[in-house]
């Protein structure tokens, strides 16, 4: 008898074959259908986001004790000639910052660029995330040591946040409160 049948209760009993293959067909259907509707999902609620206001920003800062500042003298003044808006805040062992920029090209390029100085900080890091849709981008990424680092465009505004392991949950919820 051949690879087709087993030896059961006395006699030889054929075997179907195939139904691992249709299995594996049906499961790779399954997780494909997955992750296009994750896909559209990520979509709508990228392209459906709006940027917040830096008295958005402020104001939830404030909620978590943030002391704030306006820190658009420490950039350059080719650099100031693009920033309407740039607010710093800190507490512990976490910061965010918020900028609004005189357009969406520039913010792009911020974006950018503070996603190079992450990657330049954190050269391998434990887990890491990038997405962009439309007018939103957005980047974290974690260190070996724990500590978070996040940036987001949405428009012309940029949201950044660096936290130590022991803040970065409250990174991400002022992230989550802002809609970025």
């Amino acid at each position: 008898m051949g690879p087709e049948s087993t030896y059961m209760y006395g006699e030889y009993v054929p075997q179907k074959r195939g139904g691992g293959k249709k299995k594996l067909v049906l499961l790779i259907i399954v997780l494909a259908a997955l992750a296009i509707a994750a896909l559209v999902l990520f979509l709508v609620q990228a392209l459906n986001k709006a940027p917040a206001t830096a008295e958005e920003f402020i104001a939830a800062v404030e909620e978590r004790g943030l002391a704030w500042e306006d820190n658009r003298a420490e950039f350059s003044p080719e650099d100031q000639a693009l920033l309407e808006t740039g607010i710093c805040a800190r507490a512990g062992g976490w910061q965010a910052e918020f900028y609004q920029l005189a357009g969406t090209s520039a913010a792009n390029r911020y974006f950018s660029s503070i996603t190079s100085v992450f990657d330049a900080e954190v050269p391998s890091p434990r887990a890491s995330f990038h997405a962009s849709a439309g007018s939103y981008a957005a980047y974290s990424l974690t260190a070996p040591n724990g500590s978070y680092y996040f940036v987001s465009c949405i428009g012309s505004t940029v949201l950044l946040a660096v936290a130590d392991d022991g803040y970065k949950e409250e990174a991400k919820a002022l992230i989550k409160a802002l809609g970025y």
